[in-house]
């Protein structure tokens, strides 16, 4: 943990140093995706993104413990356990500004998921893809004084995905457990608010989200609500590079109510009980590109986690990475 403390610091001053002697500003579209507020358009202007994104968990993890497939099954009677989870993720991205000050977004994911188990005698596979929850969101920038702005948003999320994922397991086909899923099966809402601020090629802000889901689905259950908050800072080295480091504090709750069609003794991602966690983790951007009023922005982002408590035992998150273009027209 100190080390990894370290390593940010040393990132940042590093950041900071090389934009103090960029002249110029850094361009919102050029800040971390996740940043509202972060591609607002000019009224009547339309934008498009497509993303691609890599999760990686391996290993698990119980409170603040590693803790192997095999471990979990030596130590608990579950029939099996994770030992590697991806997840694939392809967004589709629509603005629009009907208005000054105010942008709409829509977003759809189309999701790709596999889960290594292991058993006591062997392991197998499942896997599920599809069109994940539909995201729809109102940004609007509310304060503005010089080089300081905020920004609140409210996010609708739709339960476009699928909550009955099956897949064959050693008992044969059965539907799948919590994360192996594709959507939640409830409406969520996701109120943001953000700051950001400006000075000699170097921006800073920081960002407060949750999402709160809306009743049971009709399985019986809801996901436990969400809740992050983000600090960041970005530098600009020449008109065509800006670099950006983030850090993100974000915890969840557990299941509410439960699937009864899941066995909760066969697996510990089946218990709606061992869902809850928390997790630090550390981001580090690049944009290619001159993402001003129009034109394209191609974006990198990597992910790694700095510390994590899980009520587990559950997945550990590995490593995450993201490209994505944004074309604003």
């Amino acid at each position: 943990m100190h080390y990894s403390l370290r390593v940010l610091g040393l990132l940042a001053s590093f950041i900071g140093g090389v934009a103090a002697a960029e002249p110029h500003g850094v361009p919102p579209a050029a800040l971390p995706s996740d940043v509202t507020g972060a591609f607002m358009l000019a009224p009547g202007q339309f934008a498009v993104r497509y993303a691609y994104e890599m999760t990686r968990y391996e290993q698990m993890r119980d409170g603040r413990d590693l803790v192997s497939a095999a471990q979990v099954l030596t130590r608990t009677g579950y029939q099996s356990a994770p030992s590697r989870v991806d997840v694939e993720r392809h967004d589709v991205s629509v603005w629009y500004a009907p208005v000054d000050r105010v942008t709409l977004i829509a977003r759809l994911p189309v999701l790709e998921k596999s889960m290594l188990n292991q058993t006591r005698t062997g392991g197998f596979e499942t896997r599920s893809s599809g069109v994940g929850d539909l995201d729809m969101t109102a940004v609007a920038r509310f304060m503005q004084h010089g080089d300081q702005q905020s920004f609140v948003s409210l996010g609708l999320g739709a339960p476009t995905g699928s909550i009955r994922a099956r897949g064959d397991t050693p008992s044969g086909r059965e539907r799948l457990p919590y994360p192996m899923q594709l959507g939640t099966g409830v409406w969520s809402l996701q109120p943001v608010l953000s700051y950001r601020g400006e000075a000699e090629g170097l921006a800073w802000g920081g960002q407060a989200t949750s999402r709160v889901y809306l009743g049971d689905n009709d399985l019986g259950y809801r996901p436990g609500n969400h809740y992050w908050l983000m600090g960041w800072v970005a530098g600009r080295w020449t008109d065509f590079l800006t670099t950006s480091l983030q850090t993100e504090w974000q915890h969840w709750g557990n299941i509410k109510g439960r699937d009864r069609g899941l066995d909760v003794e066969s697996t510990p991602v089946a218990d709606p009980m061992e869902q809850k966690g928390e997790r630090l983790d550390m981001t580090l951007g690049v944009v290619v590109g001159r993402p001003k009023r129009s034109g394209p922005a191609l974006e990198f982002e990597a992910t790694l986690p700095l510390w994590e408590r899980l009520d587990g035992p559950q997945p550990s998150f590995n490593w995450r990475f993201q490209v994505g273009l944004r074309w604003a027209l």
